[in-house]
């Protein structure tokens, strides 16, 4: 009872981002081409009691992630009864472990005011519930953010016990496998290690070795695919951070250019971070972005004042990633930079803690107060929205196509248009899946628009090929085959909320 007495306040703020993260989250959850992939590929390693070596292929840089994203989804798909929403679930439960361990982390080196912030403003910030209410592989990045910055708090503050460095290496091997944009945090985190430690350069070899063992271990299977495949995507990371080849990064950047890059990141970021500028905020904006960085200003002052370095690491994490992503010319976005969320966060909440009892208490107040309100506002404005039917949509056109197939074999296509690994998923989830040889019967499956007779009578229907490279079993129709036979065109039916299945027959 009298622990229930003293954490009352984190337990309430624990509830409420359980609340804003599973409730009605299979109404609203995301079930588009990744989600569906990932499922495929978790519901392969089910079926087949075999690890896959590679995660998921990168936007840019033609490379694979590792696989952990998978291994860590896996017992949730099985324990849902293959329900697409398990994972998903899961990603909601890792959103509420990062609110307390943020409590934890900020109770232990800001004190208490400051962490209730930080808890609270993580567990009901649009930002933050959004990306922790479906299932994709940068979604987990925050919780490994926070787990990265605790391990680094307690080398800075123990003198690094061996254990802490594996962490370090392991935590690394993780981020890596998740998003490659989130190398720049752990580089400045990394940085930051060798800086406290350049004095030391004994143990620091010594730590840099445990990490490196960490990191290796994390990525065996990546490693083995590597080995088994002539490094391909080794040498594909290479080429893409030497930029000979494409010029989505640029090492010459004039100094405007690149400082255009980092304000325009850090103003969406921290922005959409606060009170979810993207989705609707906007007229709070300029503001809420002009009060952070006074506070900012404020702080720092008092901080250098006081030497107070902890908080001054905070700021150069946050700093060295965003000047690093200034090289990067592609459009950054914003599930690119979750492993900037805790940061931001924990950055105003200290800040906050640290002007209150100095300074400005009503303004300090009034602009948390506003922010919870905005935010809070708005991200029950998101979980009480109209059901997404992704995962409706995929269940009903699959169950109606294997019903009209009526035990008949058949191959399953999708126009470019439509998303197709959802509907796959769901296929080869049904006790009457599709054939991958070449059928007489095929059913097309149309999004937005009624099947154009030009893309059914198209030759290279069957070109579109699995979503990743372990899928070869879970396509529906046989790989980059011509069908020169001619079509005949029994149906073409809107089944289910923009949805049209055709229904044709080779001759």
């Amino acid at each position: 009872m009298k622990w229930l007495t003293n954490n009352w306040l984190i337990i309430v703020i624990l509830l409420v981002s359980l609340f804003l993260r599973t409730y009605r989250i299979a109404d609203t959850m995301t079930f588009l081409e990744d989600e569906g992939r990932d499922m495929l590929i978790a519901k392969r390693m089910i079926d087949t009691g075999r690890p896959v070596l590679l995660g998921p292929q990168t936007s840019t840089g033609n490379m694979y992630l590792g696989p952990f994203y998978y291994y860590f989804i896996t017992p949730a798909l099985y324990l849902s009864g293959m329900a697409p929403v398990g994972p998903a679930i899961l990603i909601a439960i890792t959103g509420v472990i990062t609110t307390y361990l943020l409590y934890i982390f900020t109770n232990k080196y800001f004190g208490k005011l400051p962490a209730y912030m930080a808890s609270l403003m993580f567990a009901v910030l649009p930002f933050s519930v959004s990306v922790t209410r479906s299932s994709w592989n940068p979604n987990l990045v925050p919780l490994i953010s926070v787990l990265m910055l605790l391990n680094y708090f307690s080398i800075y503050a123990n003198k690094a016990k061996k254990i802490n460095w594996i962490y370090h290496g392991i935590l690394i091997g993780v981020m890596v496998q998740l998003h490659y944009m989130a190398l720049v945090y752990c580089a400045a985190v990394s940085m930051l290690i060798v800086w406290d430690h350049r004095k030391q350069l004994t143990p620091l070899l010594k730590g840099i070795g445990l990490s490196f063992a960490g990191f290796t271990l994390m990525l065996i299977p990546f490693i083995v695919f590597e080995l088994r495949n002539n490094w391909v995507n080794t040498h594909a990371l290479t080429r893409f951070l030497e930029a000979k080849e494409e010029r989505n990064i640029r090492y010459d950047l004039p100094a405007w250019l690149w400082w255009d890059k980092v304000s325009s990141t850090s103003y969406r970021l921290i922005g959409n971070t606060l009170i979810g500028s993207e989705t609707g905020n906007k007229p709070f904006l300029v503001p809420v972005i002009t009060i952070f960085f006074s506070l900012l200003i404020l702080g720092l002052s008092t901080n250098l004042k006081t030497k107070n370095y902890q908080f001054l690491r905070l700021l150069v994490i946050l700093a060295i990633s965003l000047a690093v992503l200034g090289i990067y010319q592609e459009n950054i976005h914003m599930h690119y930079l979750e492993f900037a969320i805790p940061l931001i966060i924990l950055s105003l909440a200290t800040l906050v803690a640290q002007v209150y009892n100095k300074y400005i208490k009503i303004i300090t107040t009034v602009f948390i107060l506003s922010i919870l309100y905005i935010g809070g506002r708005h991200s029950l404005i998101y979980v009480n929205s109209g059901k997404t039917y992704q995962v409706e949509k995929a269940k009903i056109i699959t169950d109606y196509i294997a019903s009209k197939a009526n035990g008949r074999a058949y191959n399953l296509v999708s126009s470019p248009q439509t998303s197709t690994s959802p509907y796959q998923y769901f296929a080869f989830s049904n006790i009457h899946p599709p054939s991958n040889k070449m059928e007489k019967l095929i059913y097309m499956i149309c999004q937005n628009q009624e099947c154009d007779p030009s893309e059914l009578q198209n030759p290279y229907m069957f070109f579109q090929g699995p979503s990743h490279p372990t899928l070869d079993n879970y396509i529906g129709h046989p790989l980059a085959t011509v069908v020169a036979a001619e079509k005949h065109i029994l149906s073409n039916e809107h089944v289910f909320i923009g949805i049209w299945v055709a229904e044709i027959v080779l001759e």
